[in-house]
């Protein structure tokens, strides 16, 4: 029997505006600027066992 390992990749904070978005770890240590919400969770999926998600509030 195999166990799946489930890796996580948290965001503090996020915010989209008309031009880009912005997003900063949990950590702190990684700050991003892309050019949409949907570009800037590219950076946070790795390999096929983790599916970024937004949650918007």
């Amino acid at each position: 029997m195999t166990q799946a390992r489930t890796a996580r990749a948290r965001v503090r904070t996020g915010m989209a505006f008309e031009d880009h978005a912005e997003v900063i770890s949990v950590e702190g240590d990684r700050r991003m600027r892309a050019v949409s919400p949907d570009r800037a969770l590219r950076a946070y999926r790795v390999g096929a066992q983790v599916t970024p998600q937004l949650m918007w509030l």
